[in-house]
């Protein structure tokens, strides 16, 4: 069972431990399911090996819906991997498709937070900015992080990667804040190792985020 390998890997990549993350994954009996390939996507998405990422997430779609999260449904896994890596055209078909796919799941549950993370992530990777942004937000409005500490960080954090491909790096910073003023599982050496993050070290907006964590330390 992969499961403890990935939550392991997962815990060690979020405390910006990367190699150790890879040799917990590494020593999977077996990496042949969802789980497992969930775990090295995330893991090769954060050391910047894009390539291998875009395969991994490739790998998933072809095994149709098998992943229950629609913010890891394979059109935007593949989409955010294209994306980072630069590959803006190959990532819009996908991020197409990840679009529809979500609208037809909105139509049954239009409050469904995650969906709506997956919504704006997708609006933001077609180049539709106000509207990304009002799903992600609405996301962050419907489970608050201080009524629901762990759905209310995942909306943040989703808010803030949404932010990101939609050019709104204050945006993301401020979402960033939030999440890092409270318990959560995001840490600044996440933000400092994971390359999916690297356009906000790149642009020097560290600084604030490191003293609100020193600050929710104290």
């Amino acid at each position: 069972d992969p499961t403890g390998f990935v939550a392991k890997a997962d815990i060690l990549r979020r405390a910006g431990r990367l190699t150790e993350g890879r040799a917990s994954l590494a020593a999977m009996p077996s990496a042949g399911g969802a789980d497992a390939q969930l775990g090295w996507y995330r893991q090769e998405l954060a050391e910047g090996d894009f390539t291998a990422a875009v395969a991994r997430a490739l790998a998933l779609a072809s095994q149709g819906d098998v992943v229950a999260d629609p913010w890891m449904h394979p059109s935007l896994l593949t989409a955010r991997a294209l994306w980072c890596a630069g590959r803006r055209t190959e990532a819009r078909g996908r991020f197409e498709d990840a679009e529809r796919w979500t609208r037809e799941r909105l139509r049954e549950a239009p409050e469904n937070p995650r969906l709506l993370q997956a919504l704006g992530f997708s609006l933001a990777g077609l180049g539709r900015p106000a509207e990304a942004l009002a799903a992600g937000r609405r996301a962050v409005e419907l489970v608050p992080v201080g009524s629901d500490a762990v759905d209310g960080a995942l909306a943040l954090e989703s808010l803030a990667a949404i932010c990101i491909v939609a050019g709104d790096e204050a945006g993301a910073v401020e979402a960033l804040k939030s999440l890092l003023a409270v318990p959560s599982p995001l840490s600044v050496r996440l933000l400092e190792t994971d390359a999916a993050w690297s356009s906000l070290r790149d642009a020097g907006l560290l600084a604030g985020l490191r003293a609100v964590a020193r600050d929710g330390a104290s």
